[in-house]
């Protein structure tokens, strides 16, 4: 249900400084990870999008410039959704920090839901810090020189990077090939997580609160399972 809603909201007033601020910004942080979520799913769209005329376009013959052109289109898809999940992950790193000065907030959350998406959000993208070096790094100084090649290519001497295979970006870091796919079933994920991270706030905002209660609630008359 968290997901048809803005995100909760907690009401700093009666906070005292320096607790208000770091609250106020844990608002921006909620806020941001919604952002991300949109981001991630517009990267996927142009993706989609791009992939399609690459394809109609080598299916029509036509010239090689035109295919090439949406074929780089995917790539910058690619790179920013994957800057997305980074993005994301910082946000909630971020709120950590901010919480570690917030106890009035600490005592009135949901704590367990917080851990609950922390531990989902490293379940499903366990990799992110690579994910962040595909993204951001071509062969310069990461993969540019001997040691680097060394450092970050598989057991077998391989080495990936900024590589499109299918709907699925893939690089190798620290002798690991990870892969993130550019796709709405990876959207679904973090939708997941941030929905779990806002319920951890939602005691914080009794007007959602309450409105989310009554819609869990049966109707009256009913038995939840839609009988009468």
């Amino acid at each position: 249900m968290a997901s048809a809603f803005a995100a909760p909201r907690i009401n700093t007033v009666s906070y005292s400084e320096p607790e208000r601020e770091h609250a106020d910004v844990i608002n921006m942080l909620l806020r941001g990870l919604d952002d991300e979520c949109r981001a991630f799913m517009g990267a996927v769209q142009l993706f989609e999008h791009a992939s399609a005329e690459m394809l109609k376009r080598l299916r029509d013959d036509d010239s090689r410039a035109e295919s090439d052109k949406f074929r780089e289109w995917t790539f910058i898809a690619a790179r920013d959704a994957t800057g997305s999940v980074f993005r994301f992950y910082e946000e909630m790193a971020a709120i950590g920090i901010n919480l570690g000065h917030c106890p009035s907030v600490r005592a009135a959350m949901n704590v367990a839901k917080k851990r609950q998406a922390t531990r989902t959000f490293r379940t499903l993208f366990p990799n992110v810090e690579g994910m962040r070096h595909s993204a951001q790094h071509s062969f310069g100084m990461m993969y540019g020189t001997p040691n680097g090649r060394a450092e970050h290519s598989t057991p077998e001497g391989s080495l990936y990077v900024n590589n499109l295979i299918g709907d699925e970006f893939e690089t190798t870091y620290r002798r690991r090939r990870i892969r993130l796919r550019i796709h709405a079933d990876t959207h679904a994920s973090l939708i997941q997580v941030r929905d779990l991270y806002w319920a951890a706030f939602e005691p914080l905002d009794m007007w959602r609160s309450r409105l989310l209660a009554g819609l869990r609630k049966p109707a009256q008359g009913s038995t939840g399972d839609g009988t009468q």
